[in-house]
């Protein structure tokens, strides 16, 4: 269809518009009462707003399944401390980018692949062996959400985690929020990527739960 025709058309239409539903509009204005004019109007206005405010409840429900603002105490729960230095490795704003000069690779001796390392932590004298908490033997650092990282957010997240006898995590939910969607979803897949030593109760491991924050901070 060429753009003559596409024009004709329209001015086709809008002349039929003017002549023949404008005048019976205006009549059934003039001859309608206030009363069935507001009802009209007000139905019109539900119609348009419904798809509003569905979409505004599929959003809030949405965030709310993923994250749980609940604030609590904190205080003489075993939480292994990570408050104190964050784990995160972010490049501070305006710092160049340490540049490695190119090195002549050097053939390596093969050697029998080895068990990956974890953190382990000997047993203090006077502890009974047969009875500890768990702790965390292998931690992954988390990575800094772009979202967040653009947004400027950063906080603590504190997320309880549910340990089985083996030391695997099986659950992860998030007890205080950072304020921050996805700082919240990345603080709880870190926390399910770690590995722990079973709580031991009589000389058996026994399912337990830890408090872990971890730490999100600009330019470190």
């Amino acid at each position: 269809m060429s753009l003559e025709t596409l024009k004709a058309k329209l001015l086709m239409h809008a002349q039929r518009v003017r002549t023949h539903y404008w005048p019976k509009l205006l009549l059934w204005l003039n001859t309608t009462r206030k009363r069935s004019l507001f009802f009209v109007a007000l139905a019109i206005g539900l119609a348009l707003s419904i798809p509003v405010q569905c979409s505004r409840l599929l959003f809030s429900g949405t965030k709310s399944e993923v994250s749980d603002d609940v604030t609590i105490d904190a205080t003489g729960l075993p939480a292994p401390g990570m408050a104190g230095n964050s784990i995160t490795k972010m490049p501070r704003a305006g710092e160049p980018r340490p540049v490695q000069a190119p090195t002549e690779a050097t053939p390596e001796p093969v050697s029998a692949p080895t068990p990956e390392a974890v953190e382990t932590k000997p047993i203090a004298a006077g502890i009974d062996p047969n009875n500890r908490e768990a702790s965390p033997l292998l931690k992954v650092a988390p990575k800094y959400p772009a979202r967040a990282l653009r947004n400027g957010d950063s906080g603590t997240v504190l997320v309880r985690v549910k340990i089985d006898a083996k030391g695997n995590p099986k659950k992860a939910s998030v007890e205080q929020s950072a304020n921050s969607w996805s700082l919240d979803r990345e603080a709880r897949s870190t926390v399910m990527q770690w590995t722990f030593s079973p709580k031991i109760e009589n000389g058996v491991a026994v399912p337990s739960e830890l408090l872990i924050p971890i730490d999100f901070k600009l330019g470190e």
